[in-house]
């Protein structure tokens, strides 16, 4: 299977009830099971309660894509430039609706409401949820204040002045 054909799955297990899983516990919000996995490819499912979420992670060297089977998440991604910066956007991701990131990307995810998504990550990676490096935290720090409006400024400035 090729990433270019995971659209196409996932499409299709939005027609397919999730498999049972047990209810999320803890401060975590989420249960991750896998489905299946093979030195090329994981695929996972997870149950999400309303305002659970994922730390910041990435995937290492292996993309991945997930699709929203029910519920409503958001996500908050960083894509890899090739100067070595990152660009940072918010999405929010219903169901039938997939998120992609390539290799080398980092990502958080919340639950807005309960949900159910389905993971695929090529090739299968070393760990699913790999902390983000100290030295890159940083940089995605950067990349998210870099894509806050300009206007915020703008709108502080334009308060009346007080008499």
């Amino acid at each position: 299977m090729t990433m270019e054909a995971l659209p196409q799955v996932c499409f299709l297990n939005r027609r397919v009830n999730p498999p049972t899983m047990p209810a999320p516990e803890g401060r975590k919000g989420y249960n991750r099971v896998s489905l299946h996995r093979d030195p090329d490819l994981e695929v996972a499912a997870a149950r999400w309660i309303a305002g659970g979420e994922s730390s910041l992670h990435g995937h290492g060297d292996s993309a991945a894509c997930y699709c929203v089977i029910s519920g409503v998440i958001e996500e908050e991604r960083y894509f890899p430039h090739p100067d070595g910066s990152y660009h940072y956007e918010r999405v929010r991701l219903e169901a039938g609706q997939r998120s992609d990131l390539p290799a080398g990307a980092f990502h958080k995810v919340k639950a807005l409401t309960d949900s159910v998504t389905l993971h695929y990550y090529m090739p299968a990676p070393c760990d699913a949820t790999e902390a983000v490096p100290a030295e890159t935290l940083k940089l995605l720090i950067e990349a998210k204040a870099r894509s806050l409006p300009q206007k915020l400024g703008e709108r502080i400035h334009e308060r009346p002045a007080a008499a």
